[in-house]
């Protein structure tokens, strides 16, 4: 692992990604015809939680990989706030407002 200079991570913040970023309610309408393509079944997401269908996600993987569903739902749970009170796991800390699990 290399630490970046200044003048790195410039340069690093200035490529183009195609990193898609959408909020959860769109994610759950395009999600629901893709899956059946992608995996033979339709899968639908939805809620009613205001702030859960204005979660905005992106996709924590790079292009080249595709994730199982398993890993694809556990990112969408890790990017949209819970709902009522919950517990966190032992095995999970908080960094800027997100819970972030440990390894």
């Amino acid at each position: 692992m290399k630490i970046l200079t200044t003048d790195e991570q410039e340069q690093l913040y200035s490529k183009g990604s195609k990193a898609a970023i959408i909020r959860f309610g769109q994610f759950a309408n395009m999600f629901f015809v893709s899956s059946r393509i992608a995996i033979g079944t339709s899968v639908t997401l939805s809620t009613h939680d205001k702030k859960i269908a204005a979660a905005v996600l992106h996709s924590p993987f790079p292009t080249s990989y595709e994730p199982t569903l398993r890993e694809l739902l556990d990112s969408i749970a890790l990017q949209t706030p819970p709902r009522g009170p919950t517990k966190r796991p032992a095995n999970s800390f908080r960094q800027r407002g997100q819970i972030q699990a440990r390894r």
